[in-house]
């Protein structure tokens, strides 16, 4: 249930609402990602076509047949597939797909991937930021003004209530002032079975408190 909410808010900064189809291209299985999307895009009412089990050229059929809005995939994937798309004859910058939520890499918070991305696919890509052993559910996520910014930086918003970050230096291990760049390190707050405090995630990152 609490993955549910948490997906559901971070979908829903994204820009994600009722009336989108979604296509979830993450695996079936034990996959976090997969199973918290999945949940969270029922409780906003998005229909969802599971292509996690299909192959690319599937998935490829997937979204000239049904049409889906929206995304859901590694970044490395939604270049593959739109890639694999243009090879068989479809544009997918003429697709439905009006936005990507990606997952599971680096991608959409670098501006040169976040770029060639965007122009693949003529659509807005979406960050969904976490890690399995601590993140199962979205640590940060990005919101429709962050993927709209024009000065080439993108960042996320942090689920405080879900999650305690830190920012600490990696050679002293003490908190870094606001702003300044150091080590992610985070507790997990609702974690029952496993409680997980102050896992390094490893992260360079800063934060701020200014409002997007």
């Amino acid at each position: 249930d609490m993955w549910t909410w948490h997906g559901a808010r971070a979908l829903h900064a994204m820009g994600v609402r009722r009336g989108d189809i979604a296509i979830n291209c993450f695996g079936y299985g034990t996959s976090v990602a997969f199973w918290g999307l999945h949940y969270a895009l029922n409780h906003l009412g998005i229909p969802v076509i599971p292509g996690g089990g299909s192959s690319t050229e599937r998935r490829a059929f997937f979204v000239e047949a049904y049409r889906p809005t929206v995304l859901l995939c590694t970044p490395s994937y939604a270049s593959y597939l739109g890639n694999a798309m243009k090879d068989a004859g479809q544009d997918p910058a003429r697709s439905s797909v009006r936005l990507l939520v990606c997952a599971g890499e680096p991608g959409p918070c670098v501006p040169a991937t976040k770029a060639r991305i965007e122009e693949l696919w003529g659509a807005k890509v979406n960050d969904d930021f976490g890690c399995t052993e601590v993140a199962m559910s979205p640590f940060g996520y990005t919101c429709q003004e962050q993927v709209n910014r024009t000065d080439g930086q993108v960042d996320v918003h942090l689920m405080e209530d879900v999650y305690a970050p830190e920012i600490l230096d990696p050679d002293t291990w003490q908190p870094v002032p606001p702003g300044t760049r150091g080590v992610l390190v985070v507790s997990n707050l609702f974690s029952e079975a496993q409680p997980i405090l102050r896992y390094v995630m490893g992260d360079w990152a800063t934060i701020s408190e200014e409002p997007c």
